[in-house]
């Protein structure tokens, strides 16, 4: 008797252990940030799993691309910030008198999106851009004038 109830007892226990390592379902899902797959603990990220996020964020068929602010000259009203429809802002903080440098550089309006259009408006003190369409490709400029 000793023998089945330690045996119930030992199923019992392995049922247990079965159930309580069942996966549990979670929110998380990944965004591309910067060529780099985070971890975002919501279901509002963009890919579903790790090698959706990778395949998409670093893999040859990179779907995110770069937009890059600038300007050639001082227009006289002091730092520009850009709006980028979606996404948010960034500001422009010098310029490049021989024209665009490439993207990523320390003065642009910087932005790492997903590849396609976009509408922007930029503003500075006493004037401000109407709004535009961008294409964002591999590395977009975009020149501000007045």
């Amino acid at each position: 008797m000793k023998k089945s109830k330690s045996l119930i007892f030992l199923l019992f226990l392995s049922v247990f252990s079965l159930i309580s390592c069942e996966e549990e379902e979670d929110d998380t899902s990944w965004d591309c940030a910067n060529g780099t797959c985070v971890e975002v603990f919501s279901s509002f990220g963009l890919y579903s799993s790790r090698s959706n996020c990778e395949s998409e964020c670093g893999g040859s068929n990179n779907t995110l691309g770069k937009v890059s602010f600038y300007t050639q000259s001082d227009l006289g009203c002091g730092n520009i910030t850009v709006f980028l429809q979606g996404v948010g802002s960034d500001v422009i903080t010098g310029f490049y008198p021989n024209g665009f440098s490439g993207c990523d550089q320390n003065a642009n309006a910087n932005f790492n999106v997903p590849k396609g259009s976009y509408t922007y408006t930029a503003e500075c003190d006493g004037y401000t851009w109407p709004e535009r369409t961008i294409t964002v490709g591999n590395c977009t400029g975009v020149q501000l004038t007045n």
